[in-house]
């Protein structure tokens, strides 16, 4: 009998792939509730337009997303080394082809 063990890849993948999901609903949250119109008022979808833990919590994950971590080399140290970056509207993109690399 013959025991092998290694890391699911492809279940990785998958929760690396929703986690970036989750995120960009969170990130869409985030723009409904704290949108400003361009003459400066607040449309009535905007209810924690004010809201400083909002605010505060999508500086943190933002910073936490776009930081660097480790020493880099053998190890990764950012998220887009793995094929993670953000849009223009701040949202998580993945490039697949990178990620599978990384995975392996």
């Amino acid at each position: 009998m013959t025991l092998t063990v290694g890391p699911d890849n492809s279940s990785i993948k998958d929760d690396i792939l929703n986690f970036v999901e989750r995120y960009n609903e969170l990130r869409e949250f985030v723009k409904t509730n704290q949108a400003v119109n361009a003459d400066g008022t607040v449309p009535e979808t905007a209810v924690l337009s004010k809201d400083t833990i909002l605010s505060s919590l999508n500086s943190t994950i933002q910073g936490l997303l776009t930081g660097r971590f480790g020493s880099g080399g053998t190890t990764l140290a950012s998220l887009r080394e793995i094929g993670i970056s953000l849009d223009r509207e701040n949202n998580l993109i993945v490039n697949e082809v990178t990620l599978d690399t990384a995975l392996t």
